[in-house]
């Protein structure tokens, strides 16, 4: 919840960085894996006023559980609910907000047996509700073999994005090189299955140093 627990501790972390260092507010961004996957989510929900955007790999949706035995359950078989109500429950986590939302990236292994790939579409069910707008993919391609949906708003821009790993189980996915696109290292909860999630992200965010701009700090 807002203001308390370990996303307060997190926030806090956030808060000790932005005032030793000058850092653009529009530039904060949050990400983790499995555990951290469904941080992240509490993360967008309870301080959407933080964070510009998250990357959720191998998590689930906020509110998807508020107890132990309702976590298991919705890491496997996975929860299933209505875009309104996964809306209803992300609008708690900061019920007098009115400002935007995070944008999502989702990374989840099509075989991942610990945390089931419908908490995927059910991370893109709440999201895009909560950017309302609908669920049918508005661009869908095929990346290093791996479908990766696009979910725009009228103007174009996409707010969520969802990258399916196929023959991945619960893990992260990288590219070990050094070439464009490439990055990571194997080892843990690593993998090599040709994309390098962390690149994609900081590309979909605008940290990829594109437009030749030299950070200031």
């Amino acid at each position: 919840a807002r203001g308390q627990g370990e996303a307060l501790s997190i926030v806090n972390m956030v808060n000790k960085m932005k005032s030793d260092y000058s850092i653009d507010n529009s530039k904060v961004f949050v990400t983790g894996l499995s555990a951290g996957g469904y941080m992240t989510a509490v993360m967008m929900a309870t301080y959407p006023d933080v964070f510009s955007g998250g990357a959720v790999m191998a998590g689930g949706p906020y509110k998807c559980a508020t107890s132990m035995t309702a976590a298991f359950s919705c890491m496997s078989p996975g929860t299933d609910k209505s875009p309104t109500e996964w809306k209803t429950l992300a609008k708690q986590g900061y019920s007098s907000y009115n400002g935007t939302y995070p944008t999502l990236m989702v990374f989840h292994g099509s075989t991942d047996s610990t945390v089931k790939e419908l908490n995927m579409t059910e991370l893109m069910d709440q999201w895009t509700a909560m950017h309302d707008i609908d669920q049918t993919p508005d661009k869908t391609e095929t990346i290093a073999g791996h479908e990766v949906k696009s979910y725009q708003n009228a103007s174009g821009k996409t707010l969520v994005k969802t990258y399916r790993i196929v023959g991945m189980g619960h893990a992260i996915t990288v590219n070990p090189g050094t070439g464009e696109g490439q990055g990571g290292a194997t080892g843990g909860y690593s993998v090599n299955k040709g994309l390098h999630s962390s690149y994609h992200a900081a590309d979909f965010w605008g940290l990829n140093n594109k437009d030749q701009e030299p950070p200031v700090v």
